[in-house]
């Protein structure tokens, strides 16, 4: 009889520890789940405001190139001026 107790008591403590398990790997499922929708909501948003940027890689604007060109000839004019002027 009181082996019979004994294994009783043990098939509860493991059938609640196992009923705990579930009920921890039930959450963390949940958990993962709702991870999983956020993520793809996050990969969704950046695949928006990569595709809606105009230069979305390391391309330069051609605008910008030419503003650069632009502003270095007016400065190599500048000091060709500055030079010519020191001169005479």
């Amino acid at each position: 009889m009181i082996l019979l107790a004994g294994c009783a008591t043990a098939t509860g403590t493991i059938s609640r520890e196992t009923n705990d398990v579930r009920s921890a790997a039930s959450r963390a499922r949940e958990h993962l789940v709702q991870a999983q929708a956020e993520l793809d909501e996050i990969d969704s948003s950046a695949a928006t405001v990569h595709d809606s940027s105009a230069y979305g890689d390391d391309k330069e604007s051609p605008v910008w190139g030419a503003v650069r060109f632009i502003s270095v000839a007016v400065g190599a004019v500048a000091v060709a001026a500055i030079v010519y002027r020191f001169k005479k």
